[in-house]
């Protein structure tokens, strides 16, 4: 990142080469210009939306995250879906925003898909917004939209919500740790109903990516041996094993296994706590069956010897 600041400044301030905050100085002054020539053409949301996407993941934001509600709830600015569109526009005619190409009716639109700020734009535009406020306002705002985000996908029929679903994904990590401790269930119910979204999209990638930091996380707030860390873990393995990761998900299935047989006993006279040990037991024998079998083709793609 910093070599960027580099390359973007050249010669002409030769101070930027060692020192990042001059160079944030100077390419923030250089597209405050831009940002207040939009805003004396009439896109007078443009500065906001910009900083709005900035508070988020360096990753491509689905473009109905960005909502005249979202807007108003985060900076008390009055926005209809006209000059959110249009505050859109004018950042991307200025080269401040990207919208990559997806498989919508217009992928060349600035308003339909998907909206990417180049990191060093995300970068330097964070570091407008004063500390706390409105940043902690702003993010607020952000986390209860992501959460209604999620809920509007997860309610989707079929396949509907899918692309919609990858988008959110990157930034529903950062969601749960802004929430923790004090809003822990609910984001981390969020989590869950997109990773149910991405295991039926067949997410290879996301999924487990959210599942692992659910499970860290309630290592962390509820402790390693609660049972909604249990049943987490769980999860994340087998998502993993579904992956062909059968290492990684024998291994969690054993330590689930020891931990509940450890906490209860084995043979636990609660139905409940029994099923959950079972089950643990059943998780393990398919991963280990997996592994075995993984291992036994891997032996015989080996070449022989002459």
């Amino acid at each position: 990142m910093e070599d960027e600041f580099t390359d973007l400044l050249g010669a002409e301030h030769p101070a930027a080469a060692t020192d990042p905050a001059v160079a944030r100085r100077v390419v923030r002054h250089t597209w405050d210009l831009s940002l207040d020539q939009l805003d004396q053409d009439g896109y007078a949301l443009a500065r906001p939306v910009l900083q709005l996407l900035a508070l988020l993941e360096p990753a491509p934001v689905p473009r109905t995250l960005m909502t005249p509600e979202l807007v108003t709830d985060a900076t008390g600015l009055p926005a209809t879906a006209a000059t959110v569109d249009t505050a859109l526009a004018g950042l991307h005619q200025y080269g401040l925003l990207h919208t990559p190409e997806t498989d919508e009716p217009e992928p060349a639109s600035p308003v339909v898909g998907q909206l990417q700020l180049h990191p060093l734009v995300r970068e330097v535009t964070a570091h407008t917004l004063n500390r706390p406020e409105p940043a902690n306002t702003w993010l607020t705002a952000l986390d209860e939209h992501l959460t209604r985000a999620v809920e509007v996908v997860a309610g989707m029929p079929g396949r509907t919500g899918w692309p919609t679903a990858h988008l959110l994904a990157p930034h529903l990590p950062a969601h749960l740790d802004r929430n923790t401790p004090h809003n822990f269930t609910t984001a981390r119910n969020t989590l869950d109903s997109l990773a149910d979204v991405l295991d039926a999209a067949g997410a290879a990638s996301e999924e487990p990516l959210l599942l692992r930091h659910v499970m860290d996380a309630e290592s962390r707030v509820l402790g390693s041996e609660h049972p909604d860390t249990l049943s987490s873990r769980n999860n994340l393995a087998n998502a993993l094993n579904g992956l062909g990761q059968h290492q990684q998900a024998a291994d969690l299935h054993r330590q689930n296994l020891a931990d509940r047989e450890r906490i209860h006993g084995p043979d636990h006279p609660h139905t409940l706590t029994l099923t959950l040990t079972l089950t643990s037991r059943n998780n393990l024998a398919y991963a280990e069956a997996r592994l075995a079998e993984a291992g036994r083709r891997r032996w015989w793609q080996l070449p022989r010897r002459g």
